[in-house]
């Protein structure tokens, strides 16, 4: 018995659809391994990935530098060597920007920090007091919790319990690493350097080499989505950092002329919450109101910073961060969350960072694949039509 042909051509999608879903399940069933293998796999080229994603990140200052020197006379030094000048403008800012960051910044977060080390106790006993006034006679807290349970969670016994002194090694062994990190760092940047010097060549290499084995159409297709995705990325993410760093500033400002203690480290706090959608505004009011209240044990200035905080939350959601992030990603709240879940939850940081641009590239690709079944729908049902009148659709299109 033979086979209809369209089954005969259908069996090689078939199979690789049913191998492509085992591999699949399989993957699920050792998550734990294939994420151990992806992270040695980045781990082994590290440095690498390490100076692309640098290059990517200065790729948008590098090229508006040089676009700056290409608008000079073709005559002029700096329009030959427009490339290399924006290159080294880029670095030297980023340069620049780190120095400041060590000479102003590092030497108040460390005095802050110093404060803090120094005063913990006193704040500990604060801390004590303040959960034995929220207890009633029976020593409960709202009828819930026991309140002699969180002062043993508290305890110093308990806290000094998760420090295994015989895990030494560990730690050093971690530190080492740091330093390990800190070398690929800065191996990283100096490679870098090629990337942005000779991306256009990196990329028609690239191009050439994808050439050999998929079409040119497939190709098109692919360089647009990477130029999209790169898009989605650089505003969002730009926009996100410039917004953390202005929220961050003010409310340093702000808490410092009010006069909270420790102004500057809960500022910073507050913009890198402020990186997080939706929930690192409100993870900042809290965090920050309640280390106010431990530390001054004033309601008055508890009020005024929490109101403070809501007024340049508002300012910023309301003004400040659709001008600099704007609605091009153009994702519905309920979907941030969930994007930021499940990033957070896979990735920690890192993921939440990224998560709301991922979701947006997804669903980017998913839009055109519906509205390019849309399209051959409607491409077959007017041939469809063409043909049950009599007409040949070749010779329609002809005409």
């Amino acid at each position: 018995m033979k086979l209809p042909k369209n089954i005969k051509r259908l069996w090689v999608p078939l199979f690789l659809l049913v191998t492509a879903l085992i591999i699949v399940y399989k993957m699920i069933d050792k998550l734990p391994e294939v994420f151990g293998a992806i992270g040695t796999f980045f781990g082994f080229f590290g440095t690498i990935f390490g100076a692309i994603i640098i290059a990517f990140i200065l790729y948008i200052p590098q090229g508006r530098f040089e676009k700056l020197f290409s608008k000079l006379k073709p005559e002029n030094f700096f329009h030959k060597h427009a490339r290399g000048f924006s290159v080294l403008i880029t670095y030297l800012l980023l340069c620049a920007v780190v120095g400041v960051g060590l000479y102003f910044i590092i030497p108040l977060l460390v005095e802050n920090i110093g404060k803090l080390v120094k005063n913990m106790p006193q704040y500990y006993e604060e801390t004590l007091s303040f959960i034995d006034g929220l207890s009633d006679k029976n020593g409960m807290i709202l009828g819930i919790v026991s309140a002699a349970e969180i002062k043993q969670l508290l305890s110093i016994d308990n806290i000094l319990k998760t420090v295994d002194l015989n895990q030494v090694n560990t730690y050093l062994d971690g530190a080492m690493k740091f330093g390990s990190g800190f070398l690929n760092f800065l191996l990283s940047t100096a490679l870098s350097v090629y990337f942005l010097m000779g991306h256009e060549q990196i990329i028609i290499t690239g191009g050439r080499v994808l050439n050999l084995v998929f079409k040119k159409q497939t190709l098109y297709a692919v360089y647009s989505y990477v130029a999209r995705g790169c898009e989605i990325f650089y505003d969002y993410l730009y926009g996100a950092i410039i917004d953390a760093f202005l929220v961050g500033l003010e409310l340093s400002i702000a808490f410092y002329i009010i006069g909270v203690p420790y102004a500057i480290l809960l500022g910073i706090f507050a913009g890198l919450c402020n990186l997080i959608p939706y929930f690192g505004a409100i993870i900042a009011a809290a965090v920050c109101c309640l280390f106010c209240y431990i530390t001054t044990g004033n309601v008055w200035t508890l009020l005024i910073m929490l109101a403070v905080i809501i007024a340049i939350q508002q300012i910023d959601g309301n003004l400040i961060q659709p001008r600099i992030v704007g609605q091009k990603v153009g994702v519905k709240p309920v979907y941030v969350l969930c994007a930021i879940i499940v990033g957070g939850a896979m990735f920690g940081f890192v993921g939440i960072l990224v998560a709301v641009p991922t979701f947006a590239f997804i669903r980017m690709i998913v839009l055109d694949i519906i509205e390019a079944k849309k399209d051959r729908e409607l491409a077959a049902a007017k041939n469809d039509n063409t043909v049950q009148e009599g007409q040949d659709p070749a010779a329609e299109q002809k005409r």
